[in-house]
Formats: structure tokens, sequence, C-alpha cells
């Protein structure tokens, strides 16, 4: 199945994505190597002068490497995660393949059904082995390590209305805590999907990742033909022109304001200014204040990318004060809807006196917990039941 591509009215949305396998060439853009293997490696060096040596092996047994049509689905996968309000406490995801399809902008169908489970199960089969390679932000250093993304478990159940499929994806140890260390970056899934070319994709994902905010980010064209991962050229020149179409592309949708190449074989890639400053203001510090806001909005309802939007636009402080207010608003038909409504047109309220705002903050969240939080959850599933026929 060829890459995903979303067409209609662009809407910016950050999703949290895993800030290293931004990094290292886990999926394929080409075709998978014979031996079901590959290798990459490279040495850094600090700004002392220390030296580190990494290496990365992805590897596959039953199936082929992950490739560009994996590359969409495991987005589609942290999309979706997102939409329910970030990495559950458990580690483990419920879903369903329709919810995959309608975000991966595909029609419902046998083989499309078919083809996104064989995608799951091919990157739940990959084995990545780390060596000084991934980032551990707690420990704040690099680890070495073996892991595999996540296992997928695939089920039926039964409900009123029939027997409908139910599945699991349970990620990684390794993976969780990542997000639980907030080693992650916002990345732009709005602007992703409409993107043609999965060459044009992981430029854009790869340049966003390592610019970190910056205006621009330049390499050596042979790192970066390992890293996308290109076939092995042995000119700079055939790496420029395999380059070209997706540069074309990026310049083309106001990505890239400019490509540039220097006589020691590097790029220079300036990102568009309108596009780095819409990014700014969507992007979250990950502080306890945003997280619990957060928490609160999707305790309502609300679907949890939208719940980061607001924070991120109007700060935790004022989603925490009007999710605060919710239990004493009366008659309300979407309380989810009411709560993004009066955060974005800051409604004045009148309400009994509170606590302090810390005590108020902790005693909002608590309901979030048990039978209220189940029902909670309850409402946000019934947001995709649609999709589960």
């Amino acid at each position: 199945m060829g890459s995903s591509k979303r067409t209609g009215k662009y809407y910016p949305m950050l999703v949290q994505v895993e800030s290293n396998i931004e990094e290292f060439p886990i999926f394929q853009l080409g075709k998978s190597p014979k031996s079901g293997t590959i290798t990459w490696e490279r040495t850094i060096e600090s700004n002392d002068g220390a030296s580190l040596r990494q290496r990365l092996e992805v590897s596959s047994g039953k199936y082929k490497l992950p490739g560009r049509f994996d590359y969409d689905v495991y987005l589609a996968v942290l999309e979706l995660l997102e939409r329910r309000g970030g990495m559950p406490e458990s580690g483990t995801l419920e879903f369903s393949v329709g919810e995959l399809v309608s975000i991966l902008g595909l029609e419902r169908g046998g083989r499309t059904d078919k083809e996104v489970k064989e995608s799951l199960k091919r990157i739940a089969l990959t084995g990545i082995e780390s060596e000084s390679a991934f980032w551990s932000n707690d420990a704040r250093r690099y680890i070495s390590d073996t892991f595999r993304l996540w296992d997928v478990h695939f089920d039926q159940v039964e409900r009123p209305t029939g027997v409908k499929s139910r599945h699991q994806i349970e990620f990684g140890k390794l993976f969780v805590r990542s997000f639980e260390e907030q080693y992650l970056r916002g990345l732009d899934t709005g602007f992703y999907w409409k993107l043609s070319s999965p060459l044009a994709k992981r430029l854009y994902r790869l340049i966003d990742h390592k610019r970190s905010g910056a205006p621009s980010w330049q390499t050596n064209l042979f790192e970066l033909q390992k890293q996308i991962p290109l076939a092995n050229y042995p000119y700079a020149s055939r790496i420029r022109n395999k380059l070209q179409p997706a540069h074309e592309e990026l310049l083309d949708a106001s990505f890239l304001a400019d490509v540039a190449y220097t006589e020691s074989n590097l790029v220079v890639y300036t990102v568009a200014e309108e596009f780095r400053t819409s990014g700014e203001g969507l992007e979250l510090a990950g502080t306890r204040e945003e997280l619990i806001a957060i928490q609160l909005l999707t305790a309502s309802g609300m679907r949890g990318n939208v719940a980061r939007d607001l924070v991120a636009r109007y700060g935790p402080e004022r989603c925490t004060f009007y999710s605060n207010a919710l239990p004493h608003q009366k008659n309300l038909r979407s309380p989810a809807g009411w709560l993004r409504r009066a955060i974005e047109e800051g409604y004045e309220l009148d309400l009994p006196p509170a606590a302090s705002s810390e005590d108020s903050s902790a005693a909002s969240i608590e309901p979030a917990e048990g039978k209220n939080q189940e029902a909670a959850s309850a409402r946000r599933r019934d947001g995709y039941e649609w999709l589960f026929e």
C-alpha cells in the first residue's frame, strides 16, 4: 500500500512523538535488505572534545523491516494516543482498526484493514538494539538496550449492538519511559498528512526535529543519506538529485524557505518563518501545571489533542479555572463544548469562594479517579463508536 495523503483544508495539530524514533532510521523508504537487518553508526563529539560511538541495529524476523506505509501507521497510532489525552499510566492503548484507517485518511475495506493490521504486527516484531544511541532524558545520558516499540493484541468483544473488534497496543517500557520523561516533541500532523512523498515526510520530520526550534539546520549529505535512509550513493550529486523532488515539495508547501549546498558537501535547510511562528503557539513546556490542566479538560470528555491545544494557547491557569467552574454549570448539553467555548471566549463567571488555586487544582483532579474516570473514558470512546461498525 502506498503512502497516505490527506486532502481538504489543513488544520494544524501537534502530536507528541518520541524524539529518538524521529532521529534514527527505523523505517525504510526503499527496499528492505534481504538480510532483514540494517545497521546505522556514527561518532558524535562533545564541546570538550570527547567522542561517543553510536550504533543502532534494526532487525525483523517473519516480516520485512517496516517501510513507508508503516511510517504512516506508526504516526496514526501516536495521533490516536494524543486524542486520548496522552500515554496511559498502564502503557496500553485500546483501539479499533477503523480509528487508525480514519486518521490515515483511507477508505474502509477488507484489504485496507488487513494492511493496517499487518503493519501493526510488522512494527511489533521489529527489534531495535542500541549501543549508546538512545537518549534517556531522566538519566541524562545515552543508553545501550534492546527493545521493541510495542506488542499488539487483536481481539473481539461482545457489545449490545453485536460483535465488534477492539484491540490493544502495549507500548514497550523504553518507549513509555520516554513519554514519562517528556523526551518528546510536537509534530504538526495536519501538515504531515498533506505531504505526498514519503521522502518529503521523512525530511520534514527529521529537519523539524534536528533544528530544535532554530530557524535552520545543516548536515553532511553523506550522513543525511544514512540517517533518512537512502540507497548508498557514492557521489554527492546523486544524493542531491534524489532529494530534489522532496525539497521542491517542502518548498512549495511553505515548510522550507531555502535549501542551500556548500562546497564541503553540506546541505543547509532554512525553515519558513511563518511555519516556525505558527508552531510556537502550539508547543508545551511539559510543566506539572500544564499536565494537570490537560487532565482536567480531558475528564470533561474533551479530546486530548484539543485539550493540549487549549493549554498551549491560553495557558494552564485559565484552563484550570474554567475546568473547576464546570461542575457549577447547570443543564449543559455538552460539558466539553461549553468548557472549550468558555476558555476561548473568556466567559465571565460568578463562582462560590474556593480554596487556594493549588488546593483547587488538586481537588479537581481527584474526581477523575475511579468511577468518574471510567465515565469520562466511556464518553471519549462514544465519540468513536461509528468507527467500530
